[in-house]
């Protein structure tokens, strides 16, 4: 049954345009004559919605453009009561159906010009509403619209959109636009202070859906063997796929404003035209086509291998977080229940890094060394001290460094990128070391007990492996000519001190382990307080 709008608009027999949760779309003529022929009527059916609708029209009421769906009527905005018929508006009918249709998608399967035409009408759409203070938010294939059999395209279904100096209609938890054509930082309920850099974003996945017959591209990664295949058709392709890659990648290396990717989409539709007039050959436009593909492989390793770097050091801030706080605790028991106010005060704190040039840098071989990052202490003072001084266990967590030796080189070849590293496994060690409030600038090494030379038994003598000889590394200078093992020795040996040795990917499994090894260490703190060890430099 025919219904009537606004008391014009008719609906005519035959299938619904389109329907979704929110709101369905109806062929309509208008019996006054004013506008003679069909046009699309869409009617919200989620009275939720009422408020995102009549921002879409207002949206649309800002923007005249040829490549944007233009607004032929609509309902009062005003509400009228409980009767009132449901808001609707009226635009001119897309008898080409829209970019999802397979028939219509089919078009561009492989087709570079015929997908630049769609594309180069599409960002100027988009470049008149960013223009005019207008953000769509919700790119994709089902809204942009065809007036005919022909290329000739339209923006559509401005609900979501970000209107400059206007509230959002869209809820902070609100997911908005399809995940698949989404800008990233929209996804999940995004911020809704965006940028012109998201309708950029879907852009980009539109116009490789177009390029790929309909394929949607899973979030960024555009770079993988199965969705470069297309983009290796010759130089306009290879100039495409630059483009999409500043296009569909994280917002801060994105393209940010639409008259750029204008630009560009220009350039690759006249790159034929234009080469013709240099004086270059075949040879040299296929030259010139490696050696933008080595430099494009050169960025791409140099952008991988700094995501691994900052891997790298994400996962070290999380593991030297999580193992200051396991140490923080163990040794916030050992004050807890062996120290008193009585006799010995015992109290845990961040280790304060004593100015002491390099001496926690720790060298274990000719080419790397620990170096001490933070640490947690434990201050011991006797109440029947006059002096006040207070002996401290530092456990300092220490990284390892490498140092690399390579040959000068001035340049590198040409389509020879960058290896591409993953993410380190950085080597961490807890390196346990004696210090006296008295003596502020010294340090003395904790020993393994089962090194320390007791009386009768002939000193101990510092070996080097026959690794290490073959591989010509030299044990630290520390160790060589030591003749004998002390439980504190102002100097590191790397047989000899004690030091937890452990790396990113085994914390927290060797947790135990390493808490035998802190047990040793603070039997040893206390036994060298007890002995009086720390009066004498060894």
């Amino acid at each position: 049954m025919a219904k009537l709008y606004g008391n014009r608009w008719q609906t005519v027999d035959g299938p619904h345009l389109g329907q979704g949760g929110q709101g369905e779309v109806f062929r309509v003529i208008d019996i006054t004559g004013e506008h003679p022929g069909e046009f699309a009527l869409k009617r919200i059916r989620n009275p939720k919605r009422r408020a995102r609708f009549e921002h879409e029209i207002e949206a649309i009421k800002l923007l005249q453009h040829p490549n944007i769906v233009q607004l032929v009527d609509h309902s009062a905005l005003e509400k009228t009561g409980g009767n009132a018929e449901k808001p609707f508006l009226v635009m001119p009918l897309a008898h080409g159906g829209d970019l999802s249709v397979p028939a219509r998608i089919a078009n561009y399967n492989g087709n570079l010009d015929s997908t630049l035409a769609v594309a180069k009408q599409l960002a100027r759409g988009l470049a008149h509403a960013h223009a005019n203070g207008v953000i769509h938010r919700d790119i994709k294939p089902e809204n942009i619209l065809f007036p005919g059999i022909g290329h000739n395209t339209w923006v559509s279904d401005f609900g979501i959109c970000l209107l400059r100096d206007a509230p959002p209609v869209t809820a902070s938890d609100e997911v908005m636009g399809p995940r698949h054509f989404t800008a990233p930082e929209l996804e999940g309920g995004g911020k809704l202070d965006v940028t012109p850099a998201a309708d950029i974003y879907s852009l980009g996945k539109v116009i490789y859906y177009m390029i790929s017959g309909g394929v949607i591209l899973p979030r960024e990664r555009l770079r993988e063997v199965q969705y470069q295949e297309i983009l290796k058709n010759g130089q306009r392709y290879q100039l495409l796929g630059f483009l999409l890659e500043k296009m569909i990648c994280p917002l801060a290396t994105r393209l940010q404003i639409i008259d750029a990717v204008i630009t560009e989409l220009d350039r690759i539709e006249e790159w034929e035209r234009n080469i013709s007039l240099i004086p270059v050959s075949a040879g040299g436009l296929d030259a010139i086509s490696q050696l933008r593909q080595g430099e494009i492989a050169t960025v791409r390793a140099r952008e991988a291998n700094t995501a691994n770097r900052q891997e790298t050091e994400r996962r070290f801030s999380a593991v030297s977080d999580s193992v200051l706080k396991w140490l923080r605790s163990e040794l916030t028991k050992v004050a807890c229940h062996l120290g008193d106010e009585t006799a010995l005060r015992m109290e845990v704190r961040d280790a304060a890094m004593p100015d002491v040039g390099n001496m926690f840098k720790v060298q274990t071989s000719i080419s790397s060394s620990y170096c001490s990052v933070c640490g947690i202490e434990l201050s011991l003072q006797g109440a029947g001290d006059g002096f006040q001084q207070s002996h401290l266990l530092k456990v300092l967590l220490c990284r390892e460094f490498k140092v690399v030796v390579s040959s000068h080189v001035a340049g590198r070849q040409p389509n020879l990128p960058e290896p591409v590293k993953p993410p380190e496994d950085v080597r961490l060690a807890l390196i346990p070391v004696y210090c006296n409030s008295a003596r502020e600038r010294w340090v003395g090494y904790l020993s393994r007990p089962e090194k320390i030379d007791v009386p009768g038994r002939p000193p101990q003598q510092p070996r080097m492996s026959s690794q290490r000889v073959r591989s010509g590394l030299r044990l630290p200078p520390d160790v060589v000519g030591r003749s004998r093992v002390n439980p504190l020795m102002a100097s590191f040996h790397y047989d000899a001190t004690q030091i937890m040795r452990f790396r990113v990917s085994e914390w927290p499994k060797r947790q135990e382990e390493l808490r035998t090894a802190l047990t040793t260490a603070v039997d040893s703190f206390l036994n060298v307080v007890k002995s009086g060890n720390w009066l004498t430099d060894h």
